[in-house]
């Protein structure tokens, strides 16, 4: 569900993103990897994988996936 003015909560201590390229553009926040979705690509469908970010502060360090299909660029 997608709330107005928010796109992401760090689980860990609370740090919000209000928008997908806030999160983007935080330093703290540090790309890991993708992690696919085996089970869709064996029934030949699209993979629906996950980016993992980890947030890296003095206070936090931990991991947040986000779908990568909230990263498409809108038309």
């Amino acid at each position: 569900m997608h709330v107005p003015g928010f796109f992401k909560r760090c689980s860990l201590c609370g740090t919000e993103w209000t928008s997908k390229e806030d999160f983007l553009a935080d330093r703290d926040v540090q790309l890991q990897g993708y992690q696919w979705d085996s089970v869709r690509v064996k029934n030949g469908m699209p993979s629906e994988g996950m980016l993992v970010f980890t947030h890296r502060t003095t206070a936090c360090g931990t991991s947040i996936t986000i779908s990568a299909r909230q990263f498409r660029r809108e038309k």
